[in-house]
């Protein structure tokens, strides 16, 4: 099982590594909405909704003992690097997470993926 997460997961990622890349363009949640990813049909701020989604998802099979923490470790410092380095992103996830928000990520806390 932890093969065919690795695989999907990573697959998921580099579908969104571009587009992640494009964040220290961004300024404020108004342009993440307006500025359109390699996927025609979705912009930046669609983009890291996914990235939060596959964020949560590697988390929640990590907690589930599915994923080494060898695996975990690798894909936490990469999560940790895109939340430190682009604004936008600890911006966006501060306001996902408000109001039980965490709770739709699979989360108990609304501390408890990027911390």
């Amino acid at each position: 099982m932890e093969k065919e997460l690795f695989k999907e997961f990573n697959e998921r990622y580099d579908k969104l590594n571009n587009d992640l890349s494009k964040l220290d363009t961004v300024e404020n949640l108004s342009q993440l909405k307006e500025i359109k990813s390699s996927d025609i049909n979705k912009t930046l701020y669609d983009v890291l909704m996914d990235y939060f989604n596959l964020c949560s998802e590697q988390y929640y099979w990590y907690k589930r003992k599915r994923i080494s923490h060898e695996i975990w470790d690798s894909w936490y410092s990469g999560m940790m690097f895109y939340y430190n380095s682009f604004p936008i992103v600890k911006e966006v996830w501060l306001n996902e997470i408000i109001d039980g928000g965490y709770k739709s990520y699979y989360l108990k806390g609304k501390d408890e993926l990027f911390k």
